[in-house]
């Protein structure tokens, strides 16, 4: 069963939370597989996983910038 923790409300009335399940974290696996973005004004409630959403968030826009470039920057 998933849980949530960490719950505000955003300025548009959204509730912004951190879910788990399995003492996983499901906005981890969002961010790194691209799925969701890191908001760092909201990274304030998530002091245990703040780092890895930084980290995680960086390596997946520097993958994105890679792929990006034309294929005459790679060779």
């Amino acid at each position: 069963m998933a849980k949530s923790c960490k719950v505000t409300v955003d300025k548009y009335g959204r509730t912004v939370g951190e879910i788990y399940q399995e003492n996983k974290s499901i906005n981890l696996k969002m961010v790194e597989s691209g799925m969701a973005v890191v908001y760092h004004q909201y990274l304030d409630g998530c002091s245990e996983t703040k780092e890895q959403y930084l980290q995680r968030y960086a390596d997946l826009l520097s993958t994105v910038a890679a792929m990006s470039k034309p294929i005459t920057d790679i060779f």
